[in-house]
């Protein structure tokens, strides 16, 4: 090894906890998104197709299994991927929405921006909604085939996210959120604040609309009290945003560390973020809050995954240091495994006890 290579090599994140277990595949193209349906994993690739292989459970363990559906989505590469009851929702560099079924169907489209890039995507599975953005106008399909269209915004829509009751979207843009109806188009209020927003999220209780910004901070809307504020100390831009599933937590993308926002009773307020986790020489790339338990998985530029105990702030290594920078993670529903994608082309599953014995 040389003195370089010693520099940036980060000893501690190489040690991966005996309590998990980890498979890889090769997929074609290096991953953008993943996400896992029932007893399956999907991710997408940059060479526009998405790729999906079930996730094997054998006395206790789990694996990915042989065989694997490629799904051809897109002619340019695949940019986002959502679950969508039987199967998933993809966007891509095409301008195309497409739904995957998983009957003889296939792959079905779904909008269609005729070229432009599609720069977000939010889905409502409850209700059906699928809602998409490509320069600066949002496009709502809903299940029956209908579609609506806002008015052009006067700046690229960053980001897309539903109000929990399937209502509503949030649209992230220049100088703030937009409160759009799913059902009309029409533009609602407007959530002002100076500044670039590029990413967006609804929390699962519809109270907090909480946008990431261009200056490296989050701006949080109450809409209970109309009262707002700013989370900064960011040293990079926030790409990821994810809720614990009772809304107790937000845990965020921007930092070497996991950072999680404590949204357990009125917001965060003054109060700091829980810290969790570390790798030398590595930002958080990105996060993934557990389905029902308070733990929350990181993902860094340098490879490693690691898996944090929310309350106590402590974590576990999942993966180690292995220079490929980590796109995407996913934990599955049962909450006994977690996925993930990367930037040289890996399909990653660990495999997770009960109990992690965080400590």
């Amino acid at each position: 090894m040389t003195t370089a290579q010693a520099a940036s090599f980060d000893v501690g994140a190489q040690a991966t906890s005996p309590l998990v277990q980890r498979t890889e595949v090769r997929l074609g193209a290096n991953v953008t998104a993943a996400i896992t349906l029932d007893g399956r994993a999907a991710f997408a690739l940059g060479d526009g197709t998405v790729r999906l292989r079930d996730i094997v459970r054998d006395d206790g363990k789990v694996a990915f299994g042989d065989n694997e559906i490629v799904a051809a989505c897109h002619s340019g590469a695949a940019t986002a991927l959502a679950p969508f009851r039987d199967g998933f929702v993809s966007a891509g560099q095409d301008g195309r929405v497409t739904r995957y079924t998983g009957t003889e169907s296939g792959v079905v489209p779904v909008i269609d921006f005729d070229g432009r890039w599609v720069d977000a995507l939010a889905v409502h599975e409850r209700t059906g909604c699928i809602a998409a953005a490509a320069g600066r106008q949002v496009v709502v399909a809903a299940e029956g085939g209908g579609r609506v269209a806002s008015d052009a915004f006067a700046s690229t829509i960053a980001g897309l996210a539903f109000a929990p009751e399937g209502r509503r979207v949030a649209a992230a843009h220049c100088d703030g959120v937009s409160v759009l109806s799913a059902e009309t188009g029409a533009r609602e209020h407007l959530l002002g604040w100076k500044g670039s927003h590029i990413g967006v999220s609804w929390s699962p209780d519809g109270r907090f609309v909480v946008s990431a910004t261009q200056e490296r901070e989050l701006h949080v809307w109450d809409l209970v009290t109309l009262q707002d504020l700013r989370l900064g100390g960011y040293p990079h831009k926030i790409h990821g945003l994810n809720w614990l599933c009772d809304g107790s937590f937000l845990v965020c993308t921007g930092a070497d560390v996991i950072t999680a926002w404590s949204f357990a009773e009125a917001g965060p307020g003054g109060k700091p973020p829980i810290e969790i986790g570390y790798a030398y020489n590595g930002l958080v790339t990105a996060v993934a809050a557990h389905p029902s338990a308070p733990l929350a998985a990181g993902a860094y530029s340098t490879g490693s995954i690691l898996i944090g105990e929310l309350t106590k702030g402590e974590a576990l290594v999942a993966r180690g240091n292995e220079g490929d920078a980590v796109t995407s993670l996913a934990w599955t529903r049962d909450g006994r495994g977690l996925i993930a994608g990367t930037a040289s082309g890996n399909a990653v599953l660990i495999g997770v006890p009960a109990d992690l014995g965080i400590r």
